[in-house]
Parts: structure tokens; C-alpha cells; sequence
């Protein structure tokens, strides 16, 4: 009987915690810290609703610009509610170009704290299910 105890309370604490979710919301042109590598100082915060709409994602839009005096790279990271309906990869993300100097990566996930880096995508997911499966398998 205990054995299904703990998975059942982890899973509701993990469920009951979710009222909206948490992003990094900074952008490179006036916080260095939040370029590529990322460093997540005081950037954290939840996400409030956008407009008329719920923010459920969080994103993180990665901008290159060629220029005569070398290259322009501009991150913002920031809350959202226009999932990707365009994905190059499996971690939710895609490139465009629209002018031969430009390129951008739009990158969206449903995860708090998931727009640090594009690696983590779904890393929450993965440890909760992981927890749960040696708590029953214990």
C-alpha cells in the first residue's frame, strides 16, 4: 500500500503547483546575462496574462543579423500563448530567414523554466515520470 502512497502524493504536489506557468523573461539588448550562455539571474517570473490571453508556454527567439561591422545576436526570452505549429526538430523549434543577413530560432515550450537553453525541453517531464517509477518499483 505504501508503495503507491508516495508516487500519488508526488504526482499531486506536481499537479496542484501548476496555477501559471514560469519563464525567463529578459532580452540581450539591455541584459547581457541572458544571451547564450544563459545566466539566470533575477530573470525567473511568472507568467501573467497576455493581453486577452493565457500565457501557456514560454519561448525563447534567437536573433543573428550579419552586419558590415560583423555579427548582431539578440536573445529574448519571454512568456507566450501561440504554441509552434512549424517544427524543424523534435525540441520544438524552428529557424527562418528572411533576408541574407538575417536568421532567427523561435523555440516554444510548455514547461516552467524551460527557455534557458534549448536542451532542456521536456527535462521536467522526464525526471517526474523517472521519480514515479522507482518510487512504485521500490
Amino acid at each position: 500500500m505504501n508503495k503507491f502512497l508516495v508516487p500519488l502524493i508526488f504526482l499531486t504536489f506536481n499537479i496542484l503547483r501548476v496555477d501559471s506557468i514560469k519563464c525567463y523573461q529578459c532580452t540581450s539588448l539591455n541584459n547581457t546575462a541572458c544571451g547564450d550562455p544563459f545566466y539566470a539571474l533575477n530573470t525567473l517570473s511568472e507568467c501573467s496574462d497576455l493581453g486577452t490571453r493565457e500565457a501557456i508556454l514560454c519561448r525563447k527567439l534567437r536573433q543573428t543579423v550579419d552586419t558590415p561591422n560583423g555579427k548582431i545576436v539578440r536573445v529574448t526570452r519571454s512568456c507566450g500563448y501561440i504554441p509552434n505549429t512549424i517544427k524543424e526538430r523534435d525540441d520544438g523549434c524552428f529557424r527562418a530567414s528572411f533576408t541574407a543577413q538575417s536568421s532567427s530560432r523561435y523555440c516554444a515550450c510548455p514547461n516552467d523554466e524551460c527557455n534557458s537553453s534549448y536542451s532542456l525541453h521536456g527535462i521536467s517531464t522526464i525526471v517526474s515520470v523517472i521519480a514515479v517509477l522507482i518510487c512504485l518499483i521500490i
